[in-house]
């Protein structure tokens, strides 16, 4: 339930943004937000398929409405040091 209502105050933000006119176009389009979570399935801890939004910037020329699903997990090119 708690998900439900972080995922509509974030729609409800987009809404405010898009309707904020600043520039040449509403302020949605001059910004960029990320919201996701760092776990896909937390039932098992999964860092796979995880759940992400990336909203806006349109005036910088991002392609939107898309849903982008890989079929298996890219390997990271090495280690990160701090693992």
């Amino acid at each position: 339930m708690r998900r439900l209502l972080f995922v509509s105050l974030f729609a409800e933000y987009l809404e405010k943004l898009k309707a904020s006119p600043e520039g040449n176009g509403p302020l949605l389009d001059n910004s960029l937000l990320f919201f996701g979570s760092g776990i896909g399935n937390p039932n098992v801890h999964d860092h796979i398929n995880l759940p992400i939004i990336l909203a806006g910037g349109g005036s910088c020329g991002l392609k939107g409405n898309r849903h982008i699903r890989y079929e298996k997990p890219e390997p990271l090119a090495r280690p990160h040091p701090m693992a």
